[in-house]
């Protein structure tokens, strides 16, 4: 497998800054998921969607503590390897 230039920088980068783009990925993927639930709970109305700002703040200032609390983070950054970050981002 070929690596590139991003694929090393991703490898390269300290644990600390590995865990903050897990953090904002998560962030992200929280609001993404609960803008579709509201989306199909609300037959597709995208107002529904402005109505409830701070439920997008609450979910995802509930979600990461929680997540870094039980060590997800922790654990991700720990065991995985060169190998996983070049397949990841090689897909």
């Amino acid at each position: 497998m070929e690596t590139s230039s991003l694929q090393v920088d991703l490898i390269q980068l300290s644990r600390r800054t590995k865990r903050f783009i897990a953090i904002i990925t998560d962030a992200a993927i929280i609001v993404v998921a609960l803008a579709v639930t509201l989306l199909l709970v609300h037959q597709q109305n995208p107002g529904a969607l402005f109505e409830r700002p701070a439920l997008f703040l609450a979910a995802v200032a509930a979600a990461i503590p929680i997540f870094t609390q039980q060590g997800l983070y922790r654990a991700i950054i720990r065991f995985i390897g060169s190998r996983m970050v070049l397949r990841c981002s090689g897909a």
